[in-house]
């Protein structure tokens, strides 16, 4: 299994912006590196470009050491040489193939021995738990299975890497729930290098060693889920990645160990972190890191007075929208909660989770 490094990659369809402008990314050998963001921000035109179904405009794309494109050397190796599996979003499967030929068509175009090919697919479906459908045809197979199929097929000969474009879109919640676990889990067991592309942020954070947040063909941010959730850097990437409550701030000066502004509904303060103060757009705090509380709580800063406005019972937590100063915040608190609407209230910020973002 082999890394895949891009560097300063560019994709133009037409005059106008690039829908992959410049980026520059590292997908770690062994690890699932997953491309986020809205329709149109160029992740799935990067993934073809690694592919070889796209020809990239500028920049170089490598398999390790190997160049697999390079507008500077004038390298394209064609996608039948490129050793990359893929899965596309509509599976792809031969309708009129059983599950057994789907599997070991490939094989066969690679000159594989008839034996070696029938011990492939046995492993393969061993792999993906389907070995009981062998020679079932795909249109009596469930969408879930019909994804297994489609990623045993991927995995077939072993490619250096893996590229999943949206491979849980077409499955309904429930089942998109379970196979993202299914799909970390035979990731982990074959070690092969992933790249996912999705819109879904749950399954970007459950597949995920890396996330790159994208945006109008570049690079938003990119880091650890648990990094790129509880530390968002731009307004962007805090509101995509989940919810969060934007708080707008100003009057930015030194405070004790940290800063402390100017919010709607009145003095705050909060963690001085590496991003420079002049950036400093809005702080951003996750709905449930917001604490709720009858009376004001001497203990902690950052304390204001707020009127419940509207309470939304959602199974495990309760959504409550409370009023600030005019300002909405979401809060998610515990099923347990006795308050009503047009109750008040008191809402705490705890500094250490303010986070700083940019416009």
């Amino acid at each position: 299994m082999k890394p895949i490094e891009i560097t300063s990659l560019v994709k133009r369809y037409a005059p106008g912006p690039a829908a992959v402008d410049g980026i520059s990314l590292l997908a770690e050998q062994g690890a699932v590196t997953t491309l986020l963001g809205p329709s149109g921000c160029g992740k799935t035109t990067t993934l073809r470009c690694i592919a070889g179904l796209e020809t990239p405009d500028e920049g170089e794309i490598r398999m390790g050491e190997q160049v697999l494109f390079s507008s500077r050397s004038r390298v394209n190796v064609p996608s039948e040489d490129r050793n990359i599996g893929m899965v596309f979003q509509n599976y792809a499967l031969w309708p009129h193939m059983s599950v057994r030929e789907n599997i070991g068509f490939g094989l066969a175009l690679r000159g594989w021995s008839r034996s070696r090919i029938i011990e492939r697919i046995r492993q393969v479906l061993d792999l993906v738990r389907l070995g009981d459908r062998i020679d079932a045809m795909p249109g009596h197979l469930s969408g879930g299975q019909q994804q297994r199929i489609a990623l045993g097929r991927a995995l077939a000969y072993n490619p250096e890497v893996l590229l999943l474009d949206e491979p849980l879109a077409n499955l309904d919640a429930r089942l998109r729930e379970e196979m993202r676990f299914e799909l970390r889990n035979i990731q982990e067991r074959t070690g092969v290098t992933a790249i996912c592309v999705t819109h879904d942020q749950s399954e970007a954070m459950v597949l995920s060693d890396k996330i790159v947040v994208m945006r109008d063909g570049r690079i938003e941010q990119e880091g650890a889920p648990r990094e790129i959730y509880e530390r968002p850097r731009t307004e962007f990437t805090a509101r995509f990645i989940g919810l969060s409550n934007l708080i707008g701030i100003s009057g930015i000066e030194p405070s004790g160990n940290g800063l402390r502004g100017r919010a709607a509904f009145g003095e705050i303060v909060f963690p001085d972190g590496t991003m420079e103060t002049q950036k400093i757009a809005k702080l951003s705090v996750r709905p449930e890191d917001v604490v709720v509380s009858a009376t004001r709580p001497d203990s902690l800063p950052n304390a204001f007075p707020a009127e419940i406005k509207t309470l939304v019972y959602q199974g495990e937590t309760v959504a409550m929208f409370a009023d600030v100063g005019g300002q909405e915040i979401r809060v998610h608190v515990g099923r347990g909660l006795e308050a009503a609407e047009g109750d008040r209230v008191f809402l705490a910020f705890h500094p250490s989770r303010l986070v700083p973002v940019e416009a």
